[in-house]
């Protein structure tokens, strides 16, 4: 992919994190479910035959690029026959394509220390103690050791449904991953597998920023990215923060990734955006049962307002087609092997009928108090995102949903939407359930938002242009 849009190596480090060990977590899903044994041997026999894969894959990659070299050597670019100027005037050449790397500002330099004391913080927050809340260890710590214990997964304790544990058909992505670093470190130590969730956290941080670089200056990018980092649910929230051992700041990553590069394949048309887009959708799914509902409202979101991207809705159609076939091809084994794990909890798509949602319309008033009151009045999880997101939308509300970026609003909206209706046929006491579920539930929302806030100040220039526009390349 690499001849349609090299990356940088933030990008890069951003993407690298979560590919690698999402590979590994679906891969050796699919060796397990082929009933072959998670013994040591076996995982290092994989490893070694995905990296030679990937060795080929770059030598392919390399020899085409080669090719395509010699057969349009004539059509080189212009710039590349100029001969530049010597002497201090270098820089100033209109004719070169990139522009000097200016120097931080102070104010850069503070962003950036902020950011990297936030993965500080993380980072020894999730090694200074083992698994400590209640599903860190119950949906996913659990599944975790028993797969590394028993090198498989249909023994009795996943089958058995007097071996009762909390979500028995929750995606194994992340236990799978926490069984692997086992056998990295040798034995199980659950501190050291908490390793995996600091480095979801910084790839979140470097795929953000990247993504924010391809629209917006340096400094409103990282402004961007340390008004995510700094966010205590993510740095400091000991049920569903970044050091806490649940799997709502991987989704939130896997799910980030996912939908920019969608967003940006429907603007730009590159086919390594949409690659991006089916790899990182698939491990959202497979991280938990909440990506399969934001994939779906993201496609459709973006599905809709594909037309005002000047693209024929067929062609469009044709590619999300493609998409939704692969990565239900990719996740097949996964709801194979789902659909034959016991049912010991509630199934919210079976009780999403009109019946369920009448009977429960008598809980809309107290949720609506509860998202308004998650969003403006916790600066204790979210710091100020509520009332600035509000402010930005106020500045012009045209602008905040019709213009290209309103997609990421939408789509936030809609998702809203499927959790009011969730909540209205579960079977749980709304007292106990909101304050422990709504916090988590809104994470993965928060990037997205956050751009939106920042293509929406842009865009009504609460901020001076010169701060916002991206330097010339």
């Amino acid at each position: 992919m690499r001849k349609e849009s090299p990356p940088t190596i933030l990008q890069l480090l951003g993407l690298a994190f979560g590919l690698g060990i999402s590979l590994i977590s679906l891969g050796t899903f699919y060796l397990a479910y082929g009933q072959i044994q998670l013994r040591s041997s076996t995982i290092a026999l994989f490893l070694a035959a995905l990296c030679l894969g990937l060795v080929g894959l770059n030598l392919l990659a390399g020899k085409r690029r080669l090719w395509k070299r010699h057969r349009h050597k004539e059509a080189e670019s212009p710039f590349s026959k100029v001969e530049l100027p010597e002497g201090p005037n270098l820089e100033r050449d209109p004719r070169l394509i990139g522009s000097p790397a200016k120097r931080a500002s102070y104010l850069e330099i503070t962003m950036l220390s902020m950011i990297g004391a936030a993965v500080l913080i993380v980072l020894l927050d999730a090694l200074s103690q083992p698994l400590l809340s209640f599903d860190a260890r119950a949906i996913w710590g659990m599944k975790a050791q028993v797969i590394f214990s028993c090198q498989q997964i249909y023994g009795e304790d996943f089958f058995d449904p007097d071996r009762l544990h909390a979500k028995q058909r929750y995606p194994l992505g992340i236990p799978l991953a926490q069984s692997f670093m086992y056998h990295m470190i040798g034995h199980l130590d659950d501190r050291l597998g908490k390793i995996i969730f600091p480095g979801f956290f910084v790839a979140l941080c470097l795929s953000f920023y990247a993504a924010l670089r391809h629209f917006f200056s340096r400094c409103y990018s990282l402004l961007g990215t340390f008004l995510l980092a700094i966010l205590p649910a993510f740095s400091i929230y000991a049920n569903g923060g970044a050091a806490s051992g649940y799997a709502d700041v991987p989704l939130t990553y896997f799910y980030t990734v996912f939908a920019l590069s969608l967003f940006n394949w429907l603007w730009e048309r590159r086919d390594s955006d949409l690659v991006l887009a089916l790899v990182f959708g698939v491990f959202a799914v497979f991280t938990k049962n909440e990506g399969l509902a934001l994939w779906g409202i993201t496609v459709l979101c973006l599905a809709l307002v594909g037309k005002s991207a000047g693209q024929p809705f067929s062609r469009n159609l044709g590619s999300l087609l493609f998409l939704a076939i692969a990565s239900a091809v990719a996740l097949l084994p996964w709801y194979l092997y789902r659909s034959r794990l016991p049912l010991l909890e509630e199934d919210y798509f079976r009780l999403l009928t009109p019946a369920h949602l009448m009977a429960g319309i008598h809980r809309l008033p107290y949720l609506l108090k509860s998202f308004v009151r998650e969003i403006f009045l916790r600066p204790q999880l979210w710091s100020l995102l509520g009332p600035c997101l509000l402010l930005a939308f106020c500045a012009s509300p045209s602008r905040a949903i019709r213009q290209r970026h309103g997609v990421f609003l939408w789509i936030a909206l809609l998702y809203c939407v499927f959790l009011v209706m969730i909540y209205l046929v579960i079977p749980w006491t709304m007292e106990e359930l909101i304050p422990v579920s709504l916090t988590r539930l809104l994470m993965p929302l928060t990037p997205i938002l956050i751009l939106w806030m920042l293509f929406q100040m842009q865009a009504t220039s609460l901020l001076p242009e010169r701060w916002t526009t991206p330097e010339p390349r």
